[in-house]
């Protein structure tokens, strides 16, 4: 028998915070531990070097760890003063008492489980009764019970026991992924509600076998996020990848909580930002250059003798990676198709892989975040610079777990489909 229950199995993230809210442990002892690996690294991999002894660069890194730590009180209890976090990821909600506040896209969650689940045999057997839909809110670990808001569609308050056997998501983005697993497939789109759910439910409390994953469905990859359950260890520290960001930081002089952003980019903090927080614009009209340098030499390619829309067509179906890869061949390649670009990433946005980049309707206030974040102008429109919009979203914290979590809906997508 399955037992997810304590973390979404549709992105990684705990029922209570939606991920950790600390860089490391509060105890002197682990953070004089995490800096000293971490000035050990920076002191012999780091290019160019620093020039900072290890032991001082420890001490810097003691510092900022320290400083992230800092407690204070609140109606919850205590809690880390993480500024940068809230800044960062936006997940700490600035009105706690109105669940339907847009600032809120972390506070509620959905569980499916079979009615009635009063014994083991009811869970074995759930394909006799039904399958409810519960939309819930303010998780506690300690007494294992939710604040019920709605059941199978009534609105209702009253505090519930977890049981096992519940499957567990957050309920925005379970918005996401019903959205965009019917926008990625026709057979899921034919299905209704009561269909999807069955399909749904069943392919995760089996996941292609008998399994017992309190986190995630072993199938799916999230990213890296499921380490924090997978070590059991609430902090961010766990899903770290490498000292760049925070050794250039201190390379530039930076110190105590200002290196609390690098330390964030390197242990990956952005795996729990709202994926709502459209960038703004860019300003500059300058067009899009590749990061790396293009050869100035090459001949004329095959590319130059299409028609434009024979050559639109052919570039719609190239993945908007291998898109940029293409661009990159030669400055006459670069140039030629500078011209088609922002046509071309419309149809990838609206037809292809890009499409996590549009709000999602049902979510309420996407359209009008992403609207007020584009200055009015949709991306609806054929005009829309997406040349030069798309290499700010790719660098947004918020973007890149949006499209984390198109990841996973396309993972799902496929498996749900070899399930019917």
């Amino acid at each position: 028998m399955t037992r997810i229950v304590a973390y979404c199995v549709l992105t990684g993230q705990d029922p209570d915070t939606a991920g950790p809210c600390q860089l490391t442990w509060d105890d002197e002892e682990a953070i004089a531990e995490l800096a000293q690996e971490m000035a050990k690294e920076i002191a012999t991999s780091t290019s160019p070097p620093t020039g900072i002894a290890e032991q001082e660069l420890q001490a810097i890194l003691e510092e900022a760890l320290a400083s992230s730590l800092q407690p204070v009180y609140s109606s919850g209890g205590v809690v880390p003063d993480t500024p940068w976090l809230a800044e960062s990821t936006g997940r700490i909600p600035r009105d706690s008492d109105n669940a339907a506040t847009d600032e809120n896209f972390y506070r509620s969650c959905i569980i499916i489980e079979p009615e009635p689940l009063n014994s083991p045999e009811d869970w074995r057997n759930w394909r006799r009764g039904r399958l409810v839909l519960k939309v819930v809110e303010d998780y506690s670990f300690e007494d294992r019970r939710w604040e019920t808001l709605v059941v199978a569609g009534e609105r209702i308050s009253r505090q519930s026991l977890v049981s096992y056997g519940s499957v567990l998501c957050w309920e925005r983005p379970w918005m996401y992924f019903r959205e965009w697993m019917r926008r990625s497939s026709e057979k899921l789109a034919a299905l209704d509600d009561k269909s999807f759910i069955e399909a749904f439910f069943s392919f995760v409390v089996t996941s292609h076998g008998d399994c017992d994953h309190e986190y995630r469905v072993p199938c799916i990859s999230y990213g890296g996020i499921e380490k924090v359950a997978e070590n059991e260890a609430d902090v961010f520290h766990i899903m770290q990848q490498g000292t760049r960001n925070v050794a250039a930081a201190i390379c530039h002089g930076v110190r105590g909580p200002d290196l609390w952003p690098a330390l964030a980019a390197d242990f990956n903090v952005w795996m729990t930002t709202r994926p709502d927080l459209w960038p703004s614009r860019p300003t500059t009209t300058t067009r899009w250059e590749p990061p790396i340098p293009v050869p100035e030499t090459g001949a004329e390619s095959i590319l130059h003798s299409l028609p434009p829309e024979v050559l639109l067509q052919i570039l719609a179906l190239v993945p908007h990676g291998g898109l940029w890869r293409l661009m990159t061949t030669s400055r006459r390649i670069l140039i030629h198709l500078l011209t088609l670009l922002d046509e071309v990433l419309w149809y990838h946005v609206h037809h292809g892989d890009l499409r996590w980049l549009l709000p999602v309707s049902s979510v309420p206030g996407e359209v009008q975040r992403a609207a007020q974040a584009l200055g009015g102008q949709s991306m609806a429109s054929r005009e829309f610079p997406f040349s030069t919009y798309l290499p700010v979203c790719l660098a947004s914290d918020s973007m890149k777990n949006r499209r984390r979590m198109w990841n996973i809906a396309q993972q799902f997508c496929g498996a749900l489909e070899r399930s019917l």
